[in-house]
């Protein structure tokens, strides 16, 4: 007996948002992939599960990413700033920046 968790979050979405939903899937990135499931959860009775099957990845996946599109908007779909040491600044003097340029330029062998 298959065992159905609770119902999948409705997503309606603006044209407004559609549209800028298709734009952000065309890019090749992870926020892609979850406008990609954003529009396909919002197509009418769609269900993790299928949603899931459609795209290959996991269920757990297609529920996190519909529910933060539901509470937050596409502004839930971008990656958060990560906590951690910043990333070092690159600091090139100009000798150096000549340096590199003169090997990028060099002939390949």
């Amino acid at each position: 007996m298959a065992h159905s968790g609770p119902p999948a979050v409705e997503i309606h979405l603006t044209e407004a948002e559609r549209a800028r939903l298709i734009g952000m899937s065309a890019e090749p990135s992870r926020v892609a992939i979850r406008a990609k499931i954003v529009l396909a959860c919002a197509e009418p009775g769609s269900s993790n599960a299928q949603v899931s099957r459609e795209l290959g990845i996991a269920v757990g996946t297609v529920r996190k990413w519909r529910a933060a599109f539901a509470e937050g908007g596409l502004g839930a779909l971008v990656d958060e700033a990560r906590t951690g040491r910043p990333k070092a600044e690159l600091t090139v003097t100009d000798e150096e920046r000549a340096v590199l340029q003169r090997w990028a330029r060099r002939a390949k062998s």
